[in-house]
């Protein structure tokens, strides 16, 4: 039991210093120009939505291919693939990590 007392507590408290150490870091925007930048949404950003947004990718890129024979009859190409493999390449690698839509 007290094996599992001291992990218990090591959780408990390091949960306790990573959520209260939110607040110092999120003081500063880092010289950008958007005020919803903190370090909350940078840990989302990195732990949830990244991930989520790298399946998307390749979910869409799936999509784009099966629909390719159609998109190409209907003469749609380019907005399938806009929609569907560019947009969500480019908010998953090209936008700065944090940085959501206000």
């Amino acid at each position: 039991m007290n094996k599992y007392k001291k992990w218990i507590i090591f959780i408990v408290l390091g949960g306790w210093l990573f959520t209260t150490s939110f607040p110092a870091f999120a003081t500063e925007n880092g010289g950008r120009d958007h005020s919803c930048v903190n370090a909350t949404n940078m840990v989302i950003d990195a732990l949830l939505i990244r991930p989520l947004g790298i399946v998307a990718t390749i979910f869409g890129s799936l999509v784009f291919v099966i629909s390719l024979p159609f998109s190409s009859l209907g003469g749609n190409v380019e907005e399938a693939k806009q929609i569907l493999v560019e947009e969500p390449r480019s908010y998953t690698f090209k936008r700065p990590i944090g940085e959501f839509p206000c």
